[in-house]
């Protein structure tokens, strides 16, 4: 399975040229690794396990972050990119109560005043996934352990993503669901091997 799954977190718009013709154009700014401490709180791979206390996922697949730094004045400075490790071993992040609640699991602390959460469009239930999905989470780090705030499944492979949330809203125009199965056909058929040579040729 092709991994040209990408994922663009944060990235600060800005010109990097100058439009007037009286002025002068920028110089190109320098390309960086992001910090040895740096935490995206976003994760792709495929998932080894999931239960009602957390997912285990192993990395996989193209996943990275760009922002833009910039002078005090305003002009860039350098753009950072983090580019996720998959050789790492596997991770576990358990469930944030908002997520817990959202889809109908019991909740670790008990229930809260002034607990909220998202609508969660476009994403998918802990119910949803199963071992073998290739899942883009994200999380926010805890001393006890990274805990689940969002999960959208990307691709299963041999089977269908199933829809997600909002998906049957008529008012969206593009479906997750339909996306991401549409992207997973290409890749596992013959017209996926021969995409990326068909392209290809056509820019020469």
């Amino acid at each position: 399975m092709s991994n040209r799954i990408l994922l663009v977190t944060a990235f600060l718009a800005g010109s990097l040229g100058a439009v007037g013709g009286d002025k002068p154009a920028l110089a190109p700014v320098p390309v960086l690794p992001a910090p040895a401490d740096y935490d995206p709180m976003a994760f792709l791979g495929r998932v080894e396990s999931v239960c009602a206390d957390g997912v285990v996922i192993k990395p996989q697949g193209d996943m990275r972050t760009r922002w833009l730094a910039r002078h005090p004045d305003g002009t860039p400075r350098a753009e950072h990119v983090f580019v996720q490790d998959n050789t790492q071993p596997a991770r576990t992040f358990g469930y944030e109560d908002s997520l817990r609640m959202f889809c109908g699991l019991p909740l670790t602390h008990g229930v809260r005043p002034g607990l909220g959460h998202s609508t969660h469009s476009g994403e998918h239930k802990i119910t949803d996934v199963l071992v073998g999905d290739v899942v883009l989470i994200r999380y926010r780090p805890q001393s006890s352990g990274d805990l689940c705030t969002a999960i959208r499944i990307q691709r299963r492979p041999g089977g269908r993503v199933p829809e997600a949330v909002g998906d049957k809203d008529t008012t969206v125009g593009r479906k997750v669901a339909t996306q991401m199965n549409a992207e997973q056909f290409v890749e596992e058929t013959i017209a996926g091997k021969w995409a990326p040579r068909l392209l290809a040729g056509l820019r020469k």
